[in-house]
């Protein structure tokens, strides 16, 4: 998927870089259990579209193609 493409599909999720907390895109409400998409903006790639997770406690991040497949 190129950053174009990734830009059209608005997660429903951002993370607030400031505050470091993943926020609701619609709301702005803070979610600090949110696992999923998620856009991130990086001072060296630009916006991205992440997958976010929790991993004993610590926010985690992986590109999409590198999350596991959850068909089963």
């Amino acid at each position: 998927m190129n950053r174009l493409h990734s830009l059209a599909l608005k997660p429903p999720a951002y993370w607030d870089r400031t505050d470091k907390i993943v926020r609701d895109w619609s709301t702005g409400q803070a979610l600090p259990d949110y696992e999923g998409q998620c856009m991130v903006y990086s001072d060296m790639r630009g916006p991205l579209l992440m997958h976010t997770f929790l991993n004993q406690g610590q926010r985690q991040w992986q590109e999409p193609a590198k999350v596991p497949s959850q068909a089963g």
